[in-house]
């Protein structure tokens, strides 16, 4: 990925498109990090699994004089917390490269977000918070057949209590 665009090699077959080419096919589902940022308010995921996501969450909420209610982003479960992060443009975690609904590993180009759960201690009226998926499709570049296009994908979306 480049500020301006992506770029994809595989062998000797690369794949080039900027964001503002992207944009005019598909409007609306490449918006510039800091617009979406803005609109979400969420911060950016800096680390590369799930276990610093909680970290990364409180450290955006001291280092800024905004308040961010991640807790108000929650699925309503009282005891299981959910973090909420974009998952920015220039990232070489984990978090884009994902397998598709077909078993095929594919690397997400356009921005989301992920909802991962904290390590607060279950209440009685929780036995277990489990971490849950939203069906998503995002455009990506499949490894298996060389295409890009739109891929479906379990998104880690949200922390859901179950008793």
């Amino acid at each position: 990925m480049l500020d301006n665009g992506v770029i994809i090699c595989q062998y000797v077959k690369c794949y080039y498109k900027s964001f503002e080419n992207l944009n005019r096919t598909y409007p609306g589902l490449f918006p510039r990090l800091e617009v979406y940022q803005t609109k979400t308010g969420l911060p950016l995921l800096l680390t590369n699994t799930l276990t610093n996501v909680k970290a990364q969450n409180i450290n955006f909420l001291e280092s800024t004089n905004e308040t961010v209610n991640l807790e108000g982003s929650e699925d309503g479960d009282s005891c299981c917390q959910t973090y909420k992060s974009i998952v920015p443009y220039i990232s070489l975690s984990d978090f884009r490269r994902r397998t598709n609904m077909d078993g095929q590993l594919c690397y997400t180009i356009q921005l989301f977000t992920i909802g991962t759960c904290g390590d607060s201690q279950s209440t009685n009226q929780c036995e277990a918070c489990v971490q849950d998926t939203n069906l998503m499709s995002l455009y990506s570049y499949n490894y298996a057949t060389s295409d890009v296009g739109f891929n479906l994908f379990h998104i880690e979306s949200y922390c859901s209590c179950k008793a």
